[in-house]
């Protein structure tokens, strides 16, 4: 807005009233010494009521004045509340950047729990690991031991085949011995597709985890986006509140330069009444485009005010979601322990059993020894 020195417009008119009326600073006719300053003049007459107006005067002047300063009251209050706007803007500001950190520390704990999810599943691994050894282990001297009993087994045939009185035994024994060996490798196979499965297992977890991962880091980057363009529009929003207080800062001079010039003219003549319309519909037509100005920024704040409503309700719903598929992973490691659990109990069962025939084939093996001791004893009797 561009102001017209009103000094250079009027210079011709002014000059002989000038010559006609005194000074402000010389006594008046009732004894009163008037202020040079206008400001000075102006609380002088809001304190002490003071009429300078003619004997006879205008009530279209009064009420001009009135107006205008009614005006200024409203300009005063609408700065205020603008100041208020201003505060509450700086309010919002504080509230984002504590949820920000709150974000920050989820994000950290969220990274914790992947971390302590990973070495769990490390440590599986290993436990797994350790067992197919054992296993492979256990593999191997069962098949030693089998091949050794086989051919123990060839020569106890052999020589129980020269006693035909006991051809009948060693037959029943051998089936015996068979079915035994059958158990035993059903036993294996089963732990073999136990340890399979369990393997699948590992690599469902796995899966899930990084799928987790995924998702997590996608919902950061979508929550940063999110977090850059509220903060864009709280700069924005602080650009026009600034704009503003300059304009009211702007509005404020006017009206100062106004009034002051209106009570020049007042004092000075009343041949100014066309001019002083003129800058009456000035002052309306400013304040008609700041009304204006003000509507559409409350519009905007009021949508901004809704855009960070929604976006929190969006933040909201998704800590939801990442804590229920926190809990559904706390869920599925609890599943995989509690089966690892179970494995290894079922594999202290299978090395007990494994003991327990390990312990019967030497028993058997030493009544085979005393039997054949027997039918030695009993050849040369014959």
């Amino acid at each position: 807005m561009t102001k017209r020195p009103l000094p250079e417009i009027l210079s011709d008119e002014v000059d002989p009233v000038k010559e006609k009326h005194p000074r402000l600073n010389t006594p008046t006719n009732d004894g009163v010494v008037l202020p040079e300053d206008i400001e000075e003049l102006c609380g002088y007459l809001d304190e002490n009521d003071v009429d300078l107006l003619p004997k006879q005067p205008d009530d279209r002047l009064k009420r001009e004045i009135r107006a205008l300063k009614a005006e200024k009251q409203a300009l005063r209050r609408d700065l205020s509340r603008s100041r208020r706007v201003g505060r509450n803007l700086e309010s919002d500001m504080s509230r984002l950047r504590c949820q920000r950190h709150r974000e920050l520390s989820y994000e950290r704990r969220a990274q914790r729990d992947i971390r302590t999810r990973e070495d769990g599943v490390a440590s599986c691994e290993q436990d797994c690991r350790h067992v197919m050894k054992t296993l492979c282990s256990l593999k191997a001297h069962l098949l030693d031991q089998i091949s050794s009993y086989e051919q123990k087994e060839v020569k106890r045939v052999v020589e129980m085949l020269i006693d035909r009185t006991e051809v009948k035994s060693t037959t029943a024994y051998l089936q015996n011995t068979q079915e035994d060996l059958m158990w035993l490798q059903q036993l294996e196979e089963d732990w073999q597709e136990y340890a399979a499965s369990v393997g699948k297992e590992r690599l469902e977890v796995e899966t899930f985890v990084a799928e987790e991962k995924q998702l997590v880091t996608k919902q950061v980057d979508g929550l940063k986006t999110q977090l850059d363009s509220t903060q864009r529009r709280l700069q924005e929003v602080e650009q026009a509140g600034v704009e503003l207080n300059a304009m009211c800062d702007l509005l404020q001079q006017e009206v100062t330069c106004q009034s002051q010039w209106l009570t020049g003219f007042a004092l000075n003549s009343m041949a100014m009444v066309s001019i002083q319309d003129q800058l009456a519909k000035r002052l309306e037509e400013t304040q008609a485009e700041w009304q204006q100005s003000l509507s559409q920024l409350r519009q905007e704040r009021d949508e901004i005010q809704v855009e960070k409503s929604k976006q929190l309700d969006q933040l909201e719903f998704e800590t939801t979601e990442l804590q229920q598929q926190l809990r559904v992973s706390q869920f599925s490691e609890l599943n995989a322990q509690n089966e690892l659990q179970v494995s290894q109990k079922t594999a202290e069962t299978y090395k007990t059993q494994k003991k327990k025939l390990q312990s019967e084939l030497k028993t058997l093996q030493d009544q085979v020894k005393t039997l054949q001791t027997e039918l030695r004893i009993a050849k040369p009797e014959i």
